[in-house]
């Protein structure tokens, strides 16, 4: 299986790359820097938005992990404008732009802001605690 993670400098990212190469997945790495954790992996630049990935060269991957966002670590001052873009509009354009391209793989998404909203601490959510969520979004 041959899978392409998006902003694999994350937390998440991380993690699952961990997970998926002692499962020895084909993992491609798009970040802001290569993970030194993962030399063998290989890696593209991938930074909103002067260096995004072609559409074209992921279609031919099994599945796409998109884990970069905006505003979901606590303290952290992004601006609305990216928040919005990372968590929503980017995604949306990937999908379309993967479909356009004839992906037939998986694409995944997860950690949006706007699942959670306005956190001040770092806490754990449960799936129930997550789909109650009140906290107020940037608008």
């Amino acid at each position: 299986m041959r899978t392409a993670i998006l902003g694999s400098n994350s937390f998440l990212a991380r993690h699952l790359s961990g997970e998926l190469a002692g499962a020895g997945v084909g993992l491609h790495h798009y970040g802001i820097i290569q993970e030194a954790g993962f030399p063998e992996v290989p890696f593209a630049p991938f930074r909103w938005p002067d260096r995004l990935p072609d559409p074209a060269s992921l279609a031919g991957f099994d599945a796409v992990v998109y884990t970069a966002g905006a505003g979901i670590q606590p303290g952290t001052n992004d601006s609305a404008e990216l928040i919005y873009e990372l968590n929503a509009m980017f995604p949306i354009r990937l999908f379309r732009s993967l479909s356009s391209a004839g992906f037939a793989g998986t694409l995944f998404t997860f950690g949006s802001y706007f699942e959670i909203g306005t956190e001040t601490e770092e806490r754990f959510y449960t799936e129930e605690a997550l789909a109650a969520s009140r906290n107020p979004i940037t608008t």
